[in-house]
């Protein structure tokens, strides 16, 4: 299993530190104005780059510990490199717009599997670009029908239809700190940022947190980035040894 937790891992992540400012009222924001703001600071960069290290559960076992090289192209490629102990490369991962593939060096296999049907099978039900807005601390809700709670210091809008409930929290600088979504069949989203980091004038978390739960799956991850690097091209090969295997 430890193939899906990298493959989904490989989906998420983000860091740094915020200072707090006046609080606005509430009052004076329309909905639309609070996400055109958070919209606005969304990161906007066509390269990322970071050292990633964190935890991950899958079902509840036993933690397994993260350190990564993270690279990403916009809208085009995510590409991750997990280390073993004493830095040896133990995956490597690539994650188009359509597909997840993944290279252990250890066992000398590797597996390549449309990204619909590995995140439906764990019903987690994804997107690249879903899992490319977690890992640069963005929120990726295109809901109508948002609701605005009164709270003295973040802006909190929440959603609620037949099938679904979302929760978006937003904080004064209109920066994420909570995405929640959920729906009657006990599958949920939990998606935690905090202490934001400004790089070249874009904003990331420094610290992360993500569970996602269904029926048959639950994960939990939590990491943190370093030394980011914007909009600098960095290689990204993924070539699959001729001597290696399918899973």
């Amino acid at each position: 299993m430890n193939k899906y937790i990298f493959a989904i891992l490989s989906t998420t992540m983000l860091i740094a530190c915020v200072g707090t400012k006046g609080l606005k009222s509430v009052e004076s924001k329309s909905i639309s104005d609070i996400l055109n703001f958070a919209h606005s600071n969304s990161a906007d960069v066509d390269w990322f780059s970071a050292q990633m290290k964190g935890k991950a559960h899958l079902n509840n076992t036993v933690s397994h510990s993260i350190s990564a090289q993270v690279r990403m192209r916009f809208d085009s490629l995510i590409w991750i490199s997990v280390s073993a102990p004493l830095g040896i490369e133990a995956l490597r991962i690539s994650i188009s717009p359509d597909s997840i593939k993944l290279i252990n060096r250890i066992n000398k296999t590797y597996f390549t599997e449309d990204i619909r049907s590995i995140t439906n099978r764990y019903n987690l039900h994804l997107t690249y670009h879903d899992l490319q807005s977690i890992l640069l601390g963005g929120h990726f809700f295109n809901i109508k029908g948002f609701k605005l709670i009164s709270t003295n210091n973040d802006y909190v809008l929440s959603s609620i239809s037949d099938t679904m409930s979302y929760k978006l929290r937003i904080n004064e600088e209109y920066l994420p700190l909570e995405i929640i979504a959920f729906n009657g069949d006990s599958n949920s989203f939990k998606l935690n940022y905090s202490n934001f980091l400004k790089v070249q004038d874009e904003w990331f978390p420094m610290n992360t947190e993500l569970r996602v739960s269904s029926h048959t799956t639950s994960l939990n991850l939590m990491y943190s980035y370093s030394k980011i690097v914007i909009n600098r091209p960095r290689k990204t090969k993924f070539s699959i040894p001729s001597t290696y295997v399918p899973i």
